[in-house]
């Protein structure tokens, strides 16, 4: 239907049909039913960014204050109310551990515990830069490192710095390493003090390919973490 040239034309005409199109087709996916039975355990509708989102989210409102009466009115009230109501629905705001995206996902948890009216489940926080560099003991030995090569280049009086050149991309690609996972914690504390919900984090995965076989690697984080 939304290929069709007319229904296009349709949604393109009407500002936000199109994203109320969309959520309607995810409400009337709980609708269904097998056998007498919901044919869907769980629907999950993976919405558009966090400004988009929450434009999308205050549709069914605005057409209940236009039209409070008529079939479209109907629906939007059943949209409405499934949204709003904690034992068939939450919305997970999913982020990254940098200030500009943590910053959105504050203003979408505010929207959502204010206007909006819909409970929140917990924060996702995906591609968290990785720890392995962050421990005390390795600390102590890039410091280590770090001295030997400075002393080095002391001694034989080389600005550039001592040490081989593997050795100093090593030290430097570390101390970005560490420096990025610092920054992530910091926000991921602030993230925790300002919204109080439950936090779940993903590890970044180094690609740009995302297929079945990077799902199966995080699936196991998301379980552990959701028990």
């Amino acid at each position: 239907m939304f290929e069709n040239r007319a229904v296009r034309g349709l949604l393109g005409a009407i500002p936000g049909l199109d994203a109320y199109a969309l959520l309607g087709k995810a409400w009337w996916h709980t609708t269904e039913t097998k056998d007498g039975r919901p044919r869907y355990d769980l629907v999950v509708f993976d919405g558009p960014a966090s400004g988009h989102v929450a434009l999308m989210l205050r549709i069914p409102q605005a057409i209940l204050n236009v039209m409070p009466k008529g079939p479209l009115a109907g629906d939007a009230r059943a949209i409405r109310e499934l949204l709003q109501d904690p034992a068939r629905a939450a919305l997970v705001i999913v982020t990254l551990a940098e200030e500009l995206p943590a910053r959105e996902a504050l203003e979408l948890a505010a929207q959502a515990r204010g206007p909006l009216a819909i409970p929140l489940g917990p924060l996702i926080v995906n591609a968290l830069p990785s720890d392995a560099l962050s421990a005390p003991a390795v600390g102590a030995v890039l410091a280590a490192a770090t001295a030997s090569a400075d002393a080095e280049a002391g001694a034989r009086r080389d600005p550039s710095g001592g040490g081989t050149p593997p050795l100093r991309a090593t030290l430097r690609m570390a101390a970005s390493v560490r420096a990025h996972r610092e920054a992530a914690e910091r926000v991921l504390a602030g993230l925790k003090r300002d919204l109080g919900l439950p936090m779940i984090t993903l590890p970044r995965i180094p690609t740009a390919e995302i297929g079945p076989s990077i799902i199966a690697e995080l699936t196991p984080h998301l379980a552990e973490q959701i028990r």
